[in-house]
């Protein structure tokens, strides 16, 4: 009821105005994700001969962030369905402006892993509630559009991200994450006015109804499976490549490559998906990104795994539009807090990422085992028919 009698108090044009500032404001919160999650990489190897870190420190403080995110994203959700959208994302976005504000200033592994690992919280509190904000205010023939334009800003802060580590790195770190405090402290400071989403069923017993949808189950399997699978490709694609001689430069272009790609197509998968349901563009990319996976143990050429692995990498990147769209509408049919959905969004992917990441390599015991890629494969093409199972008796929604 409050949230239709916010409607009638905002006329036509104060809702638009609102709506672009929420979408502008979603932008930002995911590019800087994206960007302070890829900036550590290459100032890594500065801080291990700095605070003379050992190898498995220097895994500990790289894990500092995607564990404060995977611990926070169920807590982000409560957050967010008490408090409101509003409020948690503020509350998150000053806890990573402090984190920021203060990781140049620890010098030994504890400070910067308990820091880190506050940037990965306030990042998720922020995330989260944002993207349960923009999913439930987008109206639903422009949903998909909305999310893929706010996925494709998380591609672009992925290419910011490393550029900013390296200049870190050559120069001080100092200034570059107090460049990163300053732009979370403005959004903070300037964080939209928007409607915020209506009341929604956020008790054990909807958590639970939530739990047994077989939609959002299987969009949950998606999401990890992206996470694996890009894990993997993170991980044993690079060695593989330069096990066949091709160089770091080449390397990091077709990785940095797939991510721009798919910051320019993120908006027009969502269009599709507005038009003709997110299982079409997901049907696509996981048929693509399944059968180039089949292929990278086959290919012996460098120039031909480096293009294969490259197209694997920018397919399973582009199904983070249809798989959002479709735990949110899974949720919506049950009745549940968006919240809870961005939340799980979160935590299934970490999840996959460090299973794809470390034990996926681990099980093929080499880069070049031809198992992992076909493990990988045969994941991707497996959650799809049980997701499009599932969809088909469904009626058809964004």
């Amino acid at each position: 009821m409050a949230y239709r009698n916010a409607r009638r108090r905002f006329g036509p044009k104060t809702r638009e105005r609102q709506s672009r500032h929420l979408l502008l404001f979603a932008v930002a919160i995911s590019a800087l994700e994206a960007t302070s999650y890829t900036a550590l990489p290459p100032l890594l190897p500065r801080l291990v001969a700095e605070q003379q870190l050992t190898g498995t420190e220097a895994g500990v403080l790289v894990a500092a962030y995607p564990a404060g995110t995977l611990l926070a994203a169920l807590p982000a959700a409560m957050l967010a369905t008490r408090f409101g959208c509003r409020r948690t994302a503020v509350s998150g976005l000053v806890l990573l402006t402090a984190a920021f504000a203060v990781f140049p200033l620890m010098h030994t592994i504890h400070p910067l892993v308990a820091v880190r690992g506050a940037q990965g919280v306030g990042v998720v509190v922020a995330w989260a509630a944002t993207l349960a904000w923009i999913t439930s205010a987008a109206e639903v023939q422009r949903r998909g559009q909305r999310i893929g334009i706010v996925i494709g800003a998380g591609f672009v802060g992925a290419m910011i991200g490393p550029l900013l580590g390296a200049l870190a790195a050559e120069l001080r770190p100092g200034p570059i994450f107090a460049l990163l405090a300053v732009v979370s402290a403005t959004l903070a400071a300037g964080s939209p006015r928007a409607e915020e989403p209506p009341a929604a069923r956020s008790d054990r017993a909807a958590l639970r109804d939530a739990s047994r949808n077989s939609e959002v189950l299987a969009s949950a399997a998606l999401l990890a499976t992206i996470g694996v699978v890009a894990g993997l490709l993170a991980v044993a694609g690079p060695l593989r490549l330069a096990d066949q001689g091709v160089g770091a430069l080449a390397i990091g272009v077709i990785f940095f490559g797939a991510s721009g790609l798919q910051a320019l197509l993120a908006p027009a998968v969502g269009r599709l998906s507005d038009r003709r349901g997110w299982t079409l563009p997901a049907t696509i990319s996981t048929c693509l990104g399944g059968g180039a996976l089949l292929l990278v143990p086959l290919s012996h050429a460098p120039l031909a795994s480096l293009l294969i692995i490259g197209v694997a990498h920018a397919a399973v990147l582009s199904l983070w539009t249809p798989a959002i769209l479709s735990i949110s509408a899974g949720m919506r049919a049950e009745r549940v807090s968006q919240a809870y959905g961005a939340g799980g969004i979160n935590a299934v992917w970490a999840v996959g990422a460090i299973f794809g990441a470390a034990a996926l390599p681990a099980l093929g015991l080499s880069s070049t085992r031809d198992a992992t890629y076909v493990v990988g494969s045969m994941l991707l093409l497996l959650v799809l028919a049980a997701l499009v199972g599932v969809r088909s008796r469904r009626p058809a929604t964004t």
